[in-house]
C-alpha cells in the first residue's frame, strides 16, 4: 500500500516549483534577478499559451482546428504581431473589438517585447481608449510583455506604468488590472502601497488582498518577510495561507530565509494546521496537497531552526498512534519527496501500521481520488 500511494502521489503531484524558489532565494538573499512570475501566475500564463485557441473571431483560422498540433513559437508569435498591427491600424477606441484582439494577443503569446512595441502600448494606456481596452493592455504588458524580455529598461518602464497606474486612476477596473498585475512582478518599495491602496478602494477583495502579499513574500528583504507574515497571519485569510504554505514548503527556499524569519514562519504553522473537516466529507487532491504543504514546510523549517534531521523533525509533526487520520496519513505520502522522509522517520513497525490506516481508510472510502 506504501508503494501505491507513494507511486500514485509521485505521478499526480511533483515539486516542480524547486528550480523557481531557489531563484527566488536569490532575491530573498539580496541578489536581484529576473526571476519571472510567482508560480500561480507563471502557471496561469503558461496555461493560457499553451492552450487551444478558443472561438474569438480574431483568430479563426490560426490553430484553431481540434486534435492538429499547436502552433509553433514562431508562428504563434507572427499571429500576435499581425494582430497587434491590426489593432493599431483599425481596432485602437473600439471597445470590445479591440479588447478582444489585446486579449487573443495575450493568449497566443510570443508578442516581441521590442522596444517599439512596448513603447506603443505605453502610448495607447495614456490615451483615450475604452477602459476594456486599457485592462487588457495592463495584463499584456505585466503578463506578457514584461517576462518576455530581458532588457532591463524596457521592465523598468512597465513596471512604472503599471506602479502608476494602480496609485492614480479613480477606476476600479483599472486600478484592479493594475494592481493584480503589479504585484506579480516581484517585490518593490512601493508594493504594499499599491495594494493597501486597491484594497481600500474597494476594488480588490480580501482574498486579493492578502493573497498578494503571499505571493509577494519570497521576492521581499527579510525585514519585510516578517512584517509580511504578520499581516497574513493578522488577515486570517485560507486562500493567503494556502499559497505561503505552498511557498514554504520548499526546503530550497526556506534554508535561505533568515533565522529570524525561519522562527515567525514556524511559530505561524504551528497555528494553522489546515483542518481537513469531516473524516467522511471526502478527501482528495486538493486537501491532500494542502495538508502535505503544511507538513513539508513545518518539517523543514524546524529542521533548519534546530539543525536535526528533517526526518526527526518528521518523527514528531506526524501523529501514527491509534488516534492518527489516515487522510493525514496519505497527505504525508503524497509526494516521492515527503514519502521518503516519512520511510526513514519511522521503524518497519510503525510503517506498517500506517499501511493498515491507509489501506483500512480505502476500503471504507473506496471513492477517494487516487
Amino acid at each position: 500500500m506504501l508503494s501505491r500511494v507513494v507511486s500514485n502521489g509521485n505521478s499526480r503531484k511533483k515539486w516542480w516549483a524547486a528550480a523557481v524558489i531557489a531563484a527566488a532565494c536569490l532575491v530573498a538573499m539580496g541578489s536581484y534577478v529576473f526571476l519571472g512570475q510567482s508560480i500561480s501566475s507563471a502557471t496561469k500564463t503558461k496555461n493560457a499559451r499553451d492552450a487551444t485557441l478558443g472561438p474569438s473571431s480574431a483568430v479563426s483560422g490560426f490553430g484553431g482546428a481540434r486534435g492538429l498540433d499547436m502552433p509553433t513559437q514562431a508562428q504563434r508569435s507572427a499571429e500576435s504581431s499581425r494582430l497587434w498591427t491590426d489593432y493599431r491600424a483599425s481596432k485602437v477606441g473600439s471597445g470590445a473589438a479591440g479588447s478582444d484582439i489585446i486579449g487573443t494577443i495575450a493568449a497566443i503569446g510570443f508578442l516581441p517585447s521590442t522596444r517599439a512595441n512596448v513603447d506603443e502600448a505605453l502610448s495607447l494606456l495614456k490615451s483615450n481608449i475604452t477602459k476594456e481596452e486599457k485592462v487588457d493592455l495592463l495584463r499584456l504588458l505585466g503578463v506578457n510583455l514584461y517576462w518576455d524580455t530581458k532588457d532591463p529598461s524596457i521592465r523598468a518602464d512597465i513596471a512604472r506604468i503599471l506602479s502608476a497606474t494602480a496609485l492614480e486612476s479613480d477606476d476600479k477596473d483599472i486600478i484592479n488590472a493594475a494592481t493584480l498585475v503589479y504585484t506579480r512582478l516581484g517585490y518593490f518599495p512601493n508594493s504594499l502601497a499599491v495594494l493597501d491602496r486597491a484594497y481600500k478602494l474597494g476594488a480588490i477583495t480580501q482574498q486579493d488582498h492578502y493573497g498578494e502579499m503571499a505571493h509577494m513574500f519570497p521576492f521581499a528583504p527579510s525585514a519585510d518577510q516578517l512584517m509580511l507574515i504578520r499581516n497574513i497571519e493578522a488577515g486570517k485569510n485560507d486562500f493567503s495561507r494556502d499559497v505561503l504554505v505552498g511557498r514554504l514548503a520548499n526546503p530550497l527556499f526556506t534554508s535561505c530565509l533568515s533565522p529570524d524569519v525561519q522562527a515567525s514562519a514556524v511559530s505561524l504553522l504551528a497555528k494553522w494546521e489546515p483542518d481537513l473537516g469531516d473524516p467522511h466529507s471526502g478527501f482528495g487532491g486538493v486537501e491532500a496537497t494542502i495538508w502535505q504543504h503544511w507538513l513539508g514546510a513545518s518539517v523543514a523549517l524546524n529542521a533548519q531552526l534546530s539543525g536535526e534531521p528533517e526526518r526527526a523533525a518528521m518523527a514528531k509533526l506526524l501523529k501514527v498512534d491509534e488516534a492518527a487520520d489516515p487522510r493525514k496519513l496519505i497527505a504525508a505520502l503524497w509526494t516521492e519527496p515527503s514519502a521518503e522522509i516519512v520511510k526513514a522517520a519511522f521503524d518497519r513497525g510503525t510503517l506498517a501500521r500506517i499501511d493498515a490506516k491507509v489501506a483500512a481508510y480505502g476500503v471504507s472510502n473506496p471513492n477517494i481520488e487516487e
